[in-house]
Parts: C-alpha cells; structure tokens; sequence
C-alpha cells in the first residue's frame, strides 16, 4: 500500500491479475473500514471509493501510466457515487481522452475568435 495525496492510496495486488479478484479486495477494505468507524463509533461519515486498472492494460513498467489509469478509475469510480468501484476500460478512457481533446480546441478557438473581434472592434472605435 502507498498513499498518494491527502485520503487517496495506492494498493498494488501481485497475487492476482484478475479484476473479480481486486473487486473482492475493494470489498473487503471497505467493509473493514466501515467495521472500523461502527466500532470506533466515529460521527463523521467516509466514504471508500475504488478505482481498478488491471495489469493487462498497462503498457510496460511505467508507474507514471499506472497512476494516470489508477487516477482515472478512481474518478469514474467518484461518478458513480459514494462507495463505488470501477474497473477500467481503455474504450471508456479514449473517449475521455477525446473528449478533453475537443474541449481544449474549442477553448481554444474561442480564445482566438474572442481576440480577433476585440481586434475587430477596437479598430472600428
């Protein structure tokens, strides 16, 4: 286990490949933690969201493309709302890629048409 940033960790499982197996790992660490603060009587409410990438879908040894698609899962799995996991899927995270690339040439193009009417406009004053 690593932690990244703030409440967010890492878990890498050597002992299986299997997304089933990580979702029954999701489970058990949330109910763990959910055992701990019933226990504990703690009055502020968590929550465990998880986000699975399987090793298949890593290219190479690179951890900086683990924590991208890690990163990715766990936001998707934020989507879906509080306790949730999800397993990664390189069609979905294409289309997110696609998408943010659309966006940033949209905002883009609008810069530039924003800057060319002030032009416009201020040569007309």
């Amino acid at each position: 286990m690593y932690k990244l940033v703030a409440d967010e960790f890492l878990i890498l499982d050597v002992a299986s490949d299997e997304a089933k197996d990580a979702d029954k790992l999701y489970d058990k660490v949330r109910e763990a933690i959910d055992r701990f603060i019933e226990t504990n009587e703690f009055k502020v409410m968590y929550t465990v969201s998880g986000g699975i990438v399987p090793f298949a879908a890593l290219k190479g040894n690179q951890c900086s493309e683990a924590l991208k698609l890690t990163d990715f899962a766990l936001n998707e799995a934020k989507k879906l709302g509080r306790n949730r996991c999800y397993i990664f899927n390189g069609e979905t995270y294409r289309k997110f890629l696609r998408k943010r690339e659309i966006t940033q040439e949209l905002r883009g193009s609008c810069d530039q048409w924003i800057s060319g009417l002030y032009s416009f406009l201020s040569a007309c004053i």
